[in-house]
């Protein structure tokens, strides 16, 4: 009922767990799409201030890099919280820096407020021997899920798994295997590209440091996601600027592509030209998976 009052006329389902509406709730006491504009700019700047923290080698004098991510900035222009999921990250990233497995676990459980979005993140922590950061994880993970069914009860998860399932509104649109998929209409090619995706990734991540595995999870997951649109690029802000300073010439030089705005608009193109968008996701993955270099390895 109160999804309706906010989107009036449209009709973009809300996508979002229980527990994120829950606190995302406060909002309404204020004009909610103003509230949720400053919520994203606060997060926006925390971010800036805790990426040496969370990326290691990067210098403030370089955070316009992250005005140049047009991501993000497409995320403030439609009312998403691409800052938010990217603060998620940045705390998770420096809580494990800081020694706080734990901590660093439960709060990148509250990605789970998009359940398909991080989907590779968890086994990448699995595979790294991070247990303490992973039994963080599905500690709150757990608590998270107990807070969503008390508000909405065992029909609610039924009724989420419906709503994604049946809404395929421009899957040719898609940053993903299933965009690549829609649109060269070669459909066994969306679980083919999500299987070879998800193996290069856990693979690569199990000899990487722990920053960059971490990074190649959050692009992992992306490019498999089976419900992701453009503003979710967003979440590739980590990755790219990490890669960009950290790796090989040529993960520079791809990494850099995303800073051209030009090249992340691509998905404002019709199809078939829309799949460059989910093309470039996957020679960002590709950069930082096959097309490797030892320095990006533990010693």
């Amino acid at each position: 009922d109160l999804q309706s009052k906010l989107l009036g006329s449209h009709d973009t389902p809300f996508f979002r767990a229980p527990f994120y509406a829950w606190m995302l709730r406060p909002l309404l006491r204020f004009d909610f799409a103003l509230a949720l504009f400053l919520l994203n700019l606060a997060a926006t700047a925390a971010v800036i201030l805790f990426l040496p923290r969370s990326l290691g080698k990067y210098r403030y004098g370089l955070s316009p890099l992250v005005v140049l991510f047009v991501p993000l900035a497409l995320n403030f222009s439609i009312e998403q919280d691409g800052a938010l999921v990217l603060l998620i990250l940045s705390l998770s990233l420096v809580a494990e820096s800081a020694g706080l497995s734990f901590l660093a676990g439960a709060i990148l459980a509250l990605t789970l407020e998009k359940p398909s979005l991080f989907l590779l993140l968890p086994a990448v922590i699995a595979v790294q021997k991070r247990f303490r950061m992973l039994w963080g994880y599905l500690t709150c993970a757990c608590v998270l899920a107990i807070v969503s069914l008390w508000i909405v009860g065992l029909s609610g998860i039924k009724d989420y798994i419906s709503l994604v399932a049946q809404y395929t509104v421009t899957p040719e649109k898609m940053p993903t295997a299933r965009g690549i998929a829609a649109n060269l209409h070669v459909s066994p090619l969306w679980p083919l590209l999500t299987a070879l995706a998800a193996a290069a990734s856990l693979w690569r991540a199990r000899t990487a440091s722990f920053k960059a595995a971490f990074c190649i999870g959050i692009a992992g997951s992306l490019f498999v996601s089976p419900q992701s649109y453009a503003h979710d690029c967003s979440m590739l802000l980590l990755p790219v600027l990490y890669f960009l300073f950290n790796g090989s010439p040529f993960q520079r030089g791809i990494s850099a592509l995303w800073l051209v705005p030009g090249a992340a608009l691509a998905f404002l193109l019709p199809p078939p030209w829309s799949i460059y968008t989910a093309l470039l996701v996957l020679l960002l993955l590709y950069s930082v998976t096959v097309a490797t270099v030892p320095k990006l390895d533990r010693a």
